[in-house]
């Protein structure tokens, strides 16, 4: 690793991909809410069949006008992230990226609410062992764990957001299972996320 409506309002959701895998069916059990910002709804695996794919949805009040469903069709490799985040002290999900090596272009747009970091920054465990961290130039350089030793990436604020640049490249050897991690640091308060990176041939 190197360098719905209602008031006016679209609420929506996103399953994160359909991930061609051994498992067929999606048994989706939960009540989800959606949001103006996208929620996430989960990842299907399929070798090709979708048996009566549904979503519960709980309005919370909202009075829909109109329902809408709509898909992107492309490469399960690639990871489109549009979606704006929102970091936690306990940790927010970012999502699962599968690939056959290659990420293109992996970034997260954060909403900070008001809140004025002091540093950002990005790190990872490859495998179950292996600790990295990205320094602001863009490489990937050993980390001992200790998060008051991370590298200020030093990513700009620009309308109350920041664009955390993560990964370019085909990360080739690595390619065996990777958690990675974007932060900020702000009134000494730490809020981070997690995006998991897995094989395409390590999908159930």
């Amino acid at each position: 690793m190197r360098a719905g409506l209602a008031h006016g309002l679209r609420r929506s959701a996103f399953v994160l991909a359909l991930v061609f895998g051994a498992a067929s069916a999606f048994a989706d059990e939960a009540v989800h809410r959606l949001s103006v910002d996208g929620a996430r709804l989960g990842t299907l695996f399929t070798d090709g069949p979708v048996d009566d794919l549904r979503f519960t949805v709980a309005l919370d009040g909202d009075v829909p006008s109109a329902t809408h469903v709509w898909a992107v069709i492309g490469a399960a490799s690639a990871f489109a992230d549009e979606v704006v985040h929102r970091l936690s002290v306990d940790g927010a999900r970012l999502g699962t990226l599968f690939t056959d090596g290659p990420v293109d272009d992996l970034r997260f747009t954060v909403a900070l609410d008001g809140d004025v970091p002091t540093a950002t920054h990005v790190w990872a465990m490859v495998g179950s062992s292996q600790l990295r961290q990205r320094t602001n130039e863009g490489y990937w350089v050993p980390w001992n764990g200790n998060r008051d030793e991370l590298i200020d990436n030093r990513f700009p604020v620009l309308d109350d957001r920041i664009e955390f640049k993560v990964l370019d490249e085909d990360i080739g050897d690595d390619n065996h299972g990777v958690t990675v991690a974007i932060g900020y640091l702000s009134g000494g308060v730490r809020k981070d996320g997690v995006c998991g990176i897995i094989p395409s041939t390590g999908a159930p």
